[in-house]
Parts: C-alpha cells; sequence; structure tokens
C-alpha cells in the first residue's frame, strides 16, 4: 500500500511540473515574461516575428504532421503544437482552447504567420 502511495505521488508530481511547463520564470525588471497579447487570429498577420500571443477559439483541423489549423471566428491560422505541448490532452473541433504560442513569419510563404504553440489548455 505504501509503494502505491509513493508512486502515486511521484505522478502527481510529475503530472504538476509538466503541466507548470513554460508558465515559469523571473518576471521582474528587463524580463519579456509578462509580454503575451490576447488577440485575435485577423490580427496575427500585422504581428512580428516572436511575438509572445494568446488565442482562444478551436482546432478545426488536422493539416499533417504536428500542424492545425485553428480559428476564432475572425480568421484561421495554422498552428504548430508538438507532441509533448499536447501532454496527454484530447481535443475535437467543438472544444474551445486557449492557445499560448510565439508567432513564426515564414518568408517563404508570402509571410504567412504559423503560432509555434507552447501551452494549450480547454477552457
Amino acid at each position: 500500500m505504501k509503494k502505491i502511495n509513493a508512486l502515486s505521488a511521484a505522478a502527481v508530481c510529475l503530472f504538476a511540473a509538466i503541466a507548470a511547463y513554460g508558465q515559469g520564470g523571473f518576471t521582474g525588471p528587463g524580463s519579456n515574461q509578462n509580454k503575451w497579447q490576447t488577440v485575435k487570429a485577423s490580427a496575427l498577420k500585422s504581428l512580428p516575428q516572436d511575438s509572445r500571443v494568446v488565442l482562444q477559439g478551436n482546432i478545426t483541423r488536422a493539416v499533417g504532421g504536428e500542424k492545425y489549423s485553428f480559428s476564432d471566428g475572425t480568421g484561421e491560422v495554422t498552428v504548430d503544437i508538438d507532441d509533448r505541448v499536447w501532454a496527454g490532452l484530447s481535443v475535437s473541433e467543438k472544444d474551445k482552447v486557449e492557445i499560448m504560442g510565439k508567432v513564426e513569419v515564414k518568408k517563404k510563404h508570402d509571410n504567412a504567420r504559423v503560432v509555434d504553440v507552447k501551452s494549450i489548455k480547454k477552457i
């Protein structure tokens, strides 16, 4: 019984660490930690490379690999979600999600924007 309790405690700690990944860090003077902007998908085309964004909407379909189409009703954007970012979360096209990520400007594709997702959660 003690082994099961110890394993359960270890699992809880592991999942808490995974959930907190990318969410911490220095927030004092000179940090970029507080520069996340909540934006609409339609506004992404005017944002520069590496802008930190928060989007709320739906993943509408898989594009291929780790790329998905995301829509918030104002526009669509491709989001790149690594397997580790999913962390076991299951999402359908009906689930509303909040995505935090960085804007990537694809110069070879007419400066199209792709969001490199750092975290995702259902809301």
